[in-house]
C-alpha cells in the first residue's frame, strides 16, 4: 500500500522546461506534482474558478520563483489564494538554481508530506483508516515496511527503515498484537536506535490500544512512552488525527 503526496507547483507557463525537471524529480520519489497551463485556456473567468478550486483542494505547495513568475498576474493571484489557506504548507525554489539546490530547498516540505506506516497484519483496518485520513490532506503514505519472513529479514527491515527515516516520518502503530511480532519489534527497536544516534529520524508512536495494555520487551515500551505519541484508543479519531497532521507539518527536518 503506497501513495505519494499531491503537491501543487505554482509557476509561469514560460518556465515549463525548468519546472518539468523538478516535476520529474518529484515523480521519481513517487509523489504527484500538479502543473497547470493557463496559456491553453481562453475563458478567464473559468481559469480563475478552476485554479482556485484546485488550490483550495490541496495542502502542499511549491512556489517556483523566476522573473516570469514575478511578472505573471495569474501566478501572483495563485499565491494570494495559497497564502490565505489555513492549512497550507509551502516552500519556494529559485528556478535559476541548479536542480540539486532546488531539491534541497524543498526537502523539508517533501519530508513533512511523507509518512511510512509500521504495523502488524492484525492492525490493517486501523492502518487503512489512518492512511485514508492522511491522504485526505494529500500526505504521501507508504507501508513498504511490511516484510515477509526471509533469511535476511533483519537487513531488509533496517534498509527499509533507513530509507523511510530519510524520506519522511515513521508512524509506528502499536497494539496488543505488536508485542507478538518479532518483525515489528525489530522495526521499532531499530527506528528508536537510529533516532537516538542523531541521524535523521522522526518516529511517532500511534497507540491503537491503550498504552498500558501493550506488552513489549523491557525497556522498549518505556522508550516509546517517552516520545510524544498519539493515543487513538480513546476520544475523537479525526480530532486526534488533526493533531497528528499538525505535528507532521510543523516538524523541523
Amino acid at each position: 500500500m503506497s501513495e505519494g503526496a499531491w503537491i501543487f507547483l505554482s509557476h509561469s507557463h514560460k518556465d515549463f522546461d525548468q519546472v518539468r525537471d523538478l516535476r520529474n524529480e518529484l515523480e521519481a520519489l513517487q509523489h504527484h506534482p500538479l502543473m497547470f497551463f493557463l496559456k491553453c485556456l481562453s475563458d478567464d473567468s473559468e481559469v480563475d474558478g478552476l485554479i482556485r478550486r484546485e488550490i483550495e483542494a490541496r495542502s502542499w505547495f511549491i512556489l517556483c520563483d523566476s522573473t516570469n513568475s514575478r511578472a505573471s498576474t495569474w501566478v501572483q493571484a495563485e499565491r494570494l489564494i495559497i497564502a490565505g489557506l489555513p492549512t497550507h504548507t509551502s516552500a519556494t525554489v529559485d528556478l535559476a538554481d541548479p536542480i540539486t539546490v532546488q531539491l534541497k530547498s524543498i526537502s523539508g516540505l517533501v519530508k513533512r508530506a511523507t509518512v511510512f506506516l509500521s504495523y502488524v497484519h492484525e492492525d490493517e483496518a486501523a492502518a487503512k483508516a489512518i492512511s485514508a485520513s492522511l491522504r485526505r490532506e494529500d500526505f504521501g503514505v507508504f507501508s513498504d515496511l511490511q516484510l515477509t519472513p526471509g533469511m535476511s529479514w533483519r537487513e531488509e527491515i533496517e534498509s527499509a527503515l533507513d530509507d523511510a527515516a530519510t524520506r519522511g516520518s515513521v508512524l509506528v502503530l502499536l497494539s496488543r498484537s505488536s508485542g507478538t511480532s518479532r518483525y515489528q519489534l525489530h522495526e521499532i527497536a531499530y527506528a528508536l536506535e537510529r533516532a537516538s544516534h542523531g541521524r535523521p529520524a522522526h518516529v511517532v508512536p500511534i497507540f491503537i490500544d491503550a498504552p498500558f495494555l501493550i506488552e513489549m520487551p523491557p525497556g522498549l515500551h518505556e522508550q516509546l512512552l517517552r516520545i510524544q505519541g498519539i493515543d487513538l484508543s480513546t476520544g475523537d479519531f479525526e480530532l486526534k488525527m488533526t493533531q497528528l497532521k499538525q505535528r507532521l507539518r510543523n516538524f523541523e527536518w
